[in-house]
């Protein structure tokens, strides 16, 4: 056991550091798509970036060259600021994708059976990996893990009517894992039919 903590210390970091800057890669091009699309930058510049995609246009923003000393120009101000927003997203995304390599090892060493089924790729089974091991002494049966999760319905019966609510405790991240691999079996089902036609038994268990 004492062999395996390094490896969960390290497991936990990088994860932990992964899913905290995941929000920031997404609000740089928000940020982005804000003024190019709202009316904070100049109309000509706005011509030229309204039609790109998403990650055209953050390329297209890192390759600029704006003069830094004609900061007063609203034109070479926009594409100062737009050519930081590009820069600190493509080091989210490069930092991230180091993580994910650093990642997907330590998923592979610690969780191979999960892998193996339908649904649960390194992402969503990275994170109930650390849901798990933030909680061991909570989790000596396996409705205490659906609870945790926030997967197990609450009772909210009244008087002779039977009925049950979603439960909107627990460790939400861990919920949005199994919510994926929820996903992704019942997108699976429907794709390739029933477990007649052609689909793992294991999809629908």
């Amino acid at each position: 056991m004492a062999a395996d903590e390094p490896k969960g210390d390290h497991f936990s970091a990088r994860t932990r550091l992964r899913r905290a800057e995941i929000p920031g890669r997404e609000d740089v091009p928000r940020s982005g798509d804000e003024v190019v699309r709202g009316h904070s930058a100049p109309e000509e510049l706005r011509d030229q970036l309204r039609n790109l995609t998403r990650m055209q246009l953050i390329r297209t923003c890192a390759t600029w060259r704006p003069d830094t000393t004609a900061f007063r120009d609203p034109v070479a101000a926009t594409r100062i600021a737009l050519k930081s927003l590009a820069h600190r997203y493509l080091e989210l995304h490069d930092e991230i994708a180091d993580l994910d390599q650093l990642i997907q090892p330590l998923v592979q060493e610690l969780a191979p059976s999960l892998l193996k089924t339908v649904g649960f790729g390194i992402e969503n089974t990275a994170q109930l990996l650390l849901t798990t091991g933030d909680n061991p002494a909570r989790l000596t049966a396996e409705a205490q893990f659906v609870k945790l999760c926030g997967v197990a319905p609450l009772p909210a019966s009244s008087g002779l009517q039977q009925r049950h609510r979603l439960n909107r405790g627990g460790d939400r991240d861990a919920n949005s894992a199994l919510h994926l691999a929820v996903v992704t079996r019942g997108a699976m089902i429907e794709t390739c039919g029933s477990p007649g036609r052609g689909v793992p038994s294991r999809i629908i268990r």
